[in-house]
């Protein structure tokens, strides 16, 4: 008989709890037999999560996180210079290993990335039309919103808060990877 896989208690900082049950469906998505617990401190807004995140992460390490994944949204900010001034904020990081996940403009364009995903989540009769680069959309918390009202003949309103975990749960990994902000989360998940 195999031995059972350990159960990975992981911490994640974030902006918002749908960021989270976007993140937690993602991550069962990439390694569906990794099996994982979830402690978390959500933010409420970019500034607060920047300036708390290093005594976050080691109330994190002290309740017994093994791993750490800091995510923010870009908001329209140069990512490469966020991720360093979170870095930078939580440095050192008191769970190993970390990564700082920065959707390019806002998470809701990972969700872009799979019209099946909004069909189905909506039971819509037809098929959305998603931008082929998600990324690329400047405001992509409100560009569901419309794309769903359209699609289901103005029947159908997204809310984020209520909707994000619900569209991740039938995202699809491979259009997942549209989005290059995705990637490296990927690659450290499977890592871990």
């Amino acid at each position: 008989m195999a031995a059972s896989r350990r159960s990975i208690k992981l911490g994640v900082l974030a902006e918002d709890d749908s960021d989270i049950a976007v993140l937690t469906h993602v991550l069962r998505k990439i390694s569906p037999s990794k099996r994982f617990g979830t402690n978390k401190f959500v933010s409420r807004g970019c500034g607060k999560l920047q300036n708390k995140c290093r005594s976050w992460a080691t109330v994190l390490a002290f309740r017994g996180c093994a791993v750490l994944i800091v995510l923010n949204d870009a908001d329209g900010r140069d990512s490469s210079a966020l991720q360093a001034a979170i870095q930078a904020a939580l440095c050192p990081s008191p769970i190993n290993p970390c990564i700082i996940v920065i959707p390019v403009e806002e998470i809701e364009a990972w969700l872009l990335s799979d019209p099946r995903a909004l069909k189905t989540t909506f039971n819509l009769q037809r098929l959305p039309n998603c931008p082929a680069n998600p990324e690329k959309i400047r405001h992509p918390k409100e560009y569901p919103r419309d794309l769903v009202w359209k699609a289901s003949d103005k029947s159908k309103r997204y809310v984020n808060t209520v909707h994000n975990g619900r569209i991740a749960q039938h995202v699809s990994v491979s259009s997942l990877k549209k989005c290059r902000a995705y990637l490296p989360l990927q690659r450290f998940w499977v890592e871990v």
